[in-house]
């Protein structure tokens, strides 16, 4: 499984190794969270994030798809992490994989983290036809890092309730085969 690691600059985007590891994932979920969407989505709902729920959910979403998660640490502190699949879950995406996550603690961002976990899914993908992601439609700043990624709109959109609804849109990126 170390084929999967890759370094520069410091960071560090390998596989989980440990519960360390997978603690800090839950940590970076949790904090990004709160720090990306602090004004996307209700804050009652944000205030009412739980660490430990967060932490058991990365446990089980870990053991039920370990090769499908990948983390970027800075020494041994986790910074990052991207969740991705080889099957896209959109039932009217056929031959299409799937971004299901990334997120970055905000004191990286601006540093590359994002583009070396997501440029590292992708190639895990590069079999499929195409990548998707759903993202938040008020979240400018995710929605000017996927398009400078290759990632357009391609019309799609759902409501989510995130304490209230919340309009995501569907992005796609054609995969070089």
């Amino acid at each position: 499984m170390n084929n999967k690691d890759f370094s520069t600059n410091n960071i560090i985007i390998t596989i989980p190794k440990t519960d360390d590891d997978i603690r800090g994932k839950a940590y970076v979920h949790y904090t990004a969270w709160k720090e990306a969407y602090k004004g996307i989505v209700c804050s009652d709902y944000l205030d009412n994030l739980s660490l430990e729920e967060r932490t058991k959910k990365a446990f089980e979403s870990f053991k039920s798809a370990p090769n499908n998660l990948i983390i970027a640490k800075d020494k041994e502190k986790v910074i990052g992490f991207c969740a991705y699949r080889n099957i896209c879950a959109d039932e009217d995406l056929k031959d299409t994989s799937e971004i299901g996550a990334i997120y970055i603690l905000k004191e990286y961002y601006g540093k590359g983290v994002g583009y070396k976990l997501i440029s590292f899914a992708l190639n895990e993908l590069k079999d499929t036809k195409q990548t998707s992601l759903w993202v938040i439609k008020n979240n400018v700043r995710a929605i000017n890092f996927y398009k400078k990624v290759g990632f357009k709109f391609e019309g799609k959109e759902q409501v989510v309730e995130f304490g209230t609804p919340i309009t995501e849109v569907r992005m796609i990126k054609v995969n070089c085969l």
